[in-house]
């Protein structure tokens, strides 16, 4: 399960008595193409109703994409944040900071920190700049971009400065394609280059490998390391 806790503040200041709400991910269905639920809980509005992300492929993006996406359906019931008529000034945050942490079977033990982001206002009221850090990913920073809506929905920022972040545009991305590296077959076997993996998948199979005791072994003809098509496979299916 993925939990995003959003804070009124820069990172160092983040704590439970500046949290803005909590958004909860966890699967529906877990696959190469996943089904997701997600709840998300807004500070003194409450909870919004359940919504379902279906058929995303899994390790394929930043884990931001899938915590915008969800949140999308979550706000506005499509994978999209529609376009706003903004004011002249406008309702402005100073700081917002999201963080995104992995619980383990929805357990508080062993949750680790995937995610961050930190939207900060220039000295130009309704103008920021936001940077969002993946723990396998890196970091990216946006350039400085406008946002002045008559009522500020901070989730809504978080969005949206999501989308500049990541493509330069209010818009989201398009929803990323599942990469399936090139099969080959070595003396009656198939196997997968471990090297022709890209990122973020190439890091959480390395990872998965070593939590499953799968050892990756060399092919003739094939540069570095490799494993079973099988092997890659199952970690698409199950690698959490």
């Amino acid at each position: 399960m993925l939990k995003v806790f959003l804070h009124n503040g820069t990172p160092d200041k983040a704590s439970p008595f500046n949290q803005l709400g909590r958004l909860d991910i966890g699967y529906e269905t877990l696959d190469i193409h996943a089904d997701y639920k997600a709840v998300l809980r807004v500070a003194g509005v409450g909870e919004f109703p359940p919504v379902q992300l279906n058929g995303y492929p899994r390790w394929t993006a930043s884990v931001w994409d899938l915590v915008m996406r969800t949140l999308a359906m979550c706000i506005h019931r499509e994978e999209a944040f529609p376009a706003l008529d903004f004011t002249r000034r406008g309702a402005f945050a100073q700081n917002l900071t999201a963080i995104v942490q992995h619980w383990p079977d929805g357990l508080e033990q062993g949750r680790s920190t995937v995610g961050t982001a930190h939207i900060r206002m220039t000295r130009r009221r309704g103008r920021y700049v936001a940077t969002f850090e993946d723990d396998i990913l890196g970091e990216q920073t946006s350039i400085e971009f406008a946002h002045t809506p008559d009522v500020l929905m901070p989730w809504d920022l978080l969005g949206r400065a999501y989308a500049w972040t990541s493509h330069g545009r209010a818009s989201m991305p398009p929803r990323p394609e599942l990469y399936m590296p090139i099969p080959y077959e070595q003396n009656g076997q198939v196997v997968v280059s471990v090297d022709t993996v890209r990122e973020p998948a190439r890091t959480g199979l390395y990872r998965w490998m070593l939590s499953k005791g799968v050892s990756p072994f060399l092919v003739p003809n094939i540069s570095g390391t490799s494993i079973t098509e099988a092997d890659y496979v199952s970690f698409l299916r199950k690698a959490v």
